[in-house]
């Protein structure tokens, strides 16, 4: 599993590169406003289908088969790097809530 996340950063590159500006533009806004993680997470929700739906018409068409003859599935193509931001997502507004609670 860590080899198919691993080359999740270098097919989801374009996936990551969108997300993380909203990840660390939301994790600062955790920091100082923690009222307004509820609404964070909510739009996050509603970016990350956006997020797909840019990658998948956007990329190159080809590029897909190469990741497909490396053993990643179609699935895991689409899935992988969106279920990474996700998990890196929650624990920064965690961490960022946290200390936002423990510095307010």
């Amino acid at each position: 599993m860590l080899d198919k996340v691993r080359l999740s950063f270098r097919f989801g590159r374009a996936i990551y590169a969108i997300s993380l500006p909203l990840t660390l533009s939301a994790a600062a806004v955790a920091l100082f406003s923690t009222g307004v993680i509820p609404t964070l997470l909510l739009l996050k929700a509603f970016s990350v289908p956006v997020i797909l739906y840019l990658f998948t018409t956007l990329g190159k068409k080809d590029e897909i088969y190469f990741w497909l003859n490396m053993g990643i599935s179609r699935k895991e193509y689409y899935l992988t790097p969106v279920v990474v931001d996700l998990l890196v997502f929650i624990v920064l507004i965690s961490v960022c809530g946290f200390l936002g609670n423990v510095i307010g």
